[in-house]
Formats: structure tokens, C-alpha cells, sequence
């Protein structure tokens, strides 16, 4: 969407506590005149800064939690006011750098549930508003999708399984109105927190 089309409407971001998610809520907000949703995991520091910012309002989500989807998916509705919702951008995503049979269960699960099923799952949970606006949904994959590198399979296994969903869904909502889009932001690990706090990972 060019800026002059996007004025007004309303996106949903994932994952805006850092990185990408949050400068696309202030980019979305500040430079298209958009009307911003964005989650973040936990209130803080990326969290303070947006519920600054005119236009945005942070919704907090943990993608795992089917109770956490639901009671989003419930404000989402209330804000929009019985409007539909323009985009959803599943961005949040979970990375551990480690050979996958060394990695626990639950890193393993985590990265996903997190990378993988939460699109599908948030996908379905805001289908009727999306569908309501003619809207798109937006899936970030990654560069491991096409470039497999060692101590990087669970998460590349997680953002190829999550571009393999998009494509087959892109006929399955077209029925509803709803384009799907797939973006690879590109490989910019010191730009991002995704690769930070391997230290805990490593501990785990």
C-alpha cells in the first residue's frame, strides 16, 4: 500500500516489543498515517515507547496461548467497532542458535509454535475482520528458508513449514477476500533481538 491508500486504516502487527515489528508500528503510524495495533509479549521498554506514540495501541499477546489469542482476538473487536481490519503482520518469532538434537523439547516446540503455528492460529482467531475489510495477511519468513545453515535448522524447519502454510492458504482465503503475502525481510541478525539471549537458550 502506497502512503496516500493506507492513511486510516488499521494493521495489526506481532512481535513489537523490538526489531522489526516495532519500527514497522512506528513506521505504519508516524510516516502512513495508519491506525496501529501492536502486541508485545511483555511490558517493556519497546512497550513504553509505543503507547507514546498517537495512533498506536499496544495489545499485549502471548501467540502460544490459545486463552491469550482469544482475549486479543475479543479487544480487537471492540477497538475495531464492528470495522474490519485492513492487516494482520505475523512478525513475532523465536531463534535458538543450537544443533536441533541438542535443543530441549520445549525450545524445540517453542520455535513452532511461536514461528509456525501462531500465524495460522491468529490467522483464524481475526479471519471475520479481515474478511470484513477485504484485508491482507502479511507472513515474515526468513533467508534460512533458502539457504539451510547448521545450529539454525529447528528455526529454519519452522519459517519453511510457515512459507509452505502461506502459499497453500493464499487460495484458501482468497475466498474470503483476504490476499495472503509472504516478505523475507532479509539476514540482519545485529539489527534485531531475534538472535539475542542465546545465553538463556544455552543454560536451558
Amino acid at each position: 500500500m502506497s502512503g496516500g491508500s493506507s492513511r486510516g486504516r488499521t494493521v495489526l502487527i506481532t512481535g513489537c516489543d523490538t526489531g522489526y515489528g516495532h519500527s514497522l508500528a512506528l513506521y505504519c503510524s508516524q510516516e502512513l498515517g495508519m491506525r496501529v495495533l501492536a502486541t508485545c509479549l511483555n511490558r517493556g521498554e519497546g512497550w513504553g515507547v509505543l503507547e507514546q506514540v498517537d495512533g498506536v495501541t499496544v495489545l499485549h499477546l502471548d501467540i502460544t496461548s490459545a486463552k491469550s489469542r482469544a482475549e486479543m482476538a475479543v479487544e480487537v473487536r471492540m477497538l475495531l467497532g464492528g470495522k474490519g481490519l485492513d492487516c494482520l503482520v505475523n512478525n513475532a518469532a523465536v531463534l535458538v542458535f543450537a544443533e536441533a538434537t541438542w535443543q530441549t523439547e520445549a525450545q524445540v516446540l517453542g520455535q513452532l509454535s511461536v514461528n509456525t503455528a501462531g500465524p495460522l492460529l491468529l490467522t483464524r482467531a481475526l479471519l471475520p475482520e479481515l474478511a470484513r475489510a477485504r484485508g491482507r495477511v502479511i507472513n515474515m519468513i526468513s533467508n534460512c528458508t533458502t539457504c539451510p545453515l547448521p545450529t539454525l535448522a529447528v528455526y529454519t524447519g519452522s519459517k519453511a513449514g510457515l512459507l509452505a502454510l502461506s502459499e497453500a492458504m493464499r487460495p484458501e482465503l482468497a475466498k474470503y477476500g483476504v490476499k495472503m503475502v509472504i516478505v523475507n525481510p532479509g539476514d540482519a541478525p545485529f539489527s534485531t533481538a531475534l538472535t539475542s539471549g542465546q545465553q538463556a537458550h544455552y543454560d536451558r
